[in-house]
């Protein structure tokens, strides 16, 4: 249930302002969350034959008959039918009774749906220019991989498109949760060459040993690790696809101990200057 809770922040975002703005990726966005009148007056009905059941007028028999009309009414898209119920649920939102139906629909067809249906569902809001839009789908993203899964990026490499047309939301969204993760799947589809690979594997382990290095530590290991870490860095700054460079100006931006000063200043200002702009933003 909590991932259902992670797609509700979707729509109830969703006032009508934001159905009625323009744009084409807000028009991505409408066709994903539009009501269906048919599905629509058919949860109504499932609704009413779950509420009999509750009052012990119907048999389980009949509520499993109104999730089956329910799905041929949505053409037994299973998608369609999570998000129509959540649609729905938001519009009833005040009626516990309507809630909890809602909930116990969700319920029945959330483990039907295929898991890379629900994510593609989702991942188009990450690239509409409203940030409400934006942050719900993200919310709903990450939801859904740690819930349904162990947090790992496996189930979008799908999505990530070649490495020439590499969607910079998903990566960015990526490297929000986890760069690390994040890294290493973009690594493992788009780096073909097996020792460049282990290379730029090599190197952001480097990265991550200088972060965990005890206080304790001698002045020597402190040391080495550091310039293992500089040269990491350097080398990730570098790299001629821009996910890898984004990883440094991540790095970068999110840990202090990063930007000592004895961190070649050379390396900022090399990603500052980066071709792409999501690597500019990193810093």
């Amino acid at each position: 249930m909590r991932m259902i809770s992670r797609i509700l922040v979707i729509l109830l975002a969703l006032s009508v302002q934001h159905l009625a703005l323009g744009g084409e990726s807000n028009a991505v966005a409408r066709s994903i969350i539009t009501p269906n009148p048919q599905v629509q007056d058919q949860i109504e009905r499932t609704y009413q034959v779950l509420r009999r059941h509750w009052r012990n007028e119907l048999s389980e028999k009949d509520t499993l008959n109104a999730m089956e009309k329910l799905a041929a009414t949505a053409g037994s898209d299973i998608q369609g039918v999570v998000l129509q119920t959540l649609l729905y649920q938001r519009k009833f939102r005040s009626d516990e009774e309507r809630d909890g139906a809602c909930l116990m629909i969700l319920n029945h067809f959330f483990d039907k749906a295929a898991k890379k249906d629900l994510i593609g569902a989702i991942i188009p809001l990450l690239a509409t220019d409203d940030p409400t839009l934006k942050q719900g789908g993200a919310e709903a993203l990450r939801g859904l991989l740690w819930v349904r899964g162990d947090g790992n990026f496996g189930e979008l490499e799908g999505f990530l498109g070649p490495p020439d047309q590499v969607s910079p939301d998903l990566v960015g969204f990526m490297y929000k949760v986890s760069p690390v993760k994040a890294l290493e799947t973009i690594v493992r589809i788009h780096v073909r060459d097996p020792h460049e690979r282990t290379r730029v594997l090599r190197t952001s382990q480097a990265i991550d040993s200088y972060l965990r290095v005890r206080p304790d530590a001698s002045t020597h290991d402190r040391s080495r690790s550091r310039q293992e870490a500089v040269d990491s860095l350097s080398y990730l700054s570098q790299h001629r696809q821009w996910p890898v460079r984004l990883y440094a100006a991540e790095m970068l931006r999110r840990h202090r101990e990063l930007r000592l000063p004895d961190i070649p200043s050379a390396i900022a200002e090399r990603l500052r200057h980066d071709s792409h702009p999501l690597v500019r933003q990193g810093l």
